[in-house]
């Protein structure tokens, strides 16, 4: 799937690519629709649902939630991305290695033979909630809290997902991770400032999971 601009057209056959773009259409669907894609607030004027700016942090103006009917297939999306970026010979990705064992683990998932737990590879979200003018962000790794993650940037949206299966201090995804909630997706609301913007919120993430 086209993903920023990028595309390996040699990833995936047709089947694969039909179970690609489910995860695609269910996230992109779910974004839209809770106003987490910069586009829609910008240009349809749809607002940002469950947003509560009455806690802010360092580098955060506040956090949203978001009604979903099934958090699951966000963390699936997540997954899939991963998934992707670590599968694709493409050199924009060359950063995201992962063992055949962990993306055999990781196809499991997005084709549905197994389910995730919460806790398992964690996806956690954030949006950008004004200026931010640029669609997407090339996918970057990042260590927080000892445990290493891709970060997208996707129209707004900020997800990152864990590059494996067990981290440290489980208890610190509950809330932020995608999926522990069924029916709400959860995340922080950044302000994109300058060009600085992708470590300062790598730092604002990483200083919520020490609480």
């Amino acid at each position: 799937r086209r993903q920023g601009g990028w595309y390996d057209d040699r990833l995936v056959t047709a089947e694969g690519e039909a179970i690609l773009a489910k995860w695609d259409n269910v996230a992109i669907s779910a974004f839209r629709k809770n106003g987490m894609l910069f586009s829609v607030r910008r240009d349809d004027g749809v607002e940002l649902m469950g947003a509560d700016y009455s806690v802010p942090a360092p580098q955060i103006e506040g956090v949203f939630r978001a009604p979903i009917e099934n958090s699951m297939s966000i963390k699936l999306f997540g997954i899939s991305m991963l998934w992707r970026a670590a599968a694709s010979q493409r050199s924009e990705y060359d950063l995201v290695q992962l063992p055949a064992e962990v993306l055999d683990e990781l196809r499991a998932f997005v084709v549905e033979e197994r389910v995730p737990k919460y806790w398992e590879f964690p996806v956690v979200l954030g949006v950008f909630n004004n200026r931010y003018e640029f669609t997407d962000i090339a996918p970057h790794t990042i260590t927080m809290r000892g445990v290493r993650f891709v970060r997208w940037c996707l129209d707004g949206v900020i997800m990152y997902v864990a590059t494996r299966r067990r981290t440290t201090g489980g208890s610190r995804w509950r809330g932020l991770a995608v999926g522990h909630n069924a029916s709400e997706l959860m995340g922080l609301i950044m302000q994109y400032e300058n060009g600085s913007q992708q470590r300062h919120t790598d730092e604002a993430f990483e200083d919520q999971l020490r609480r």
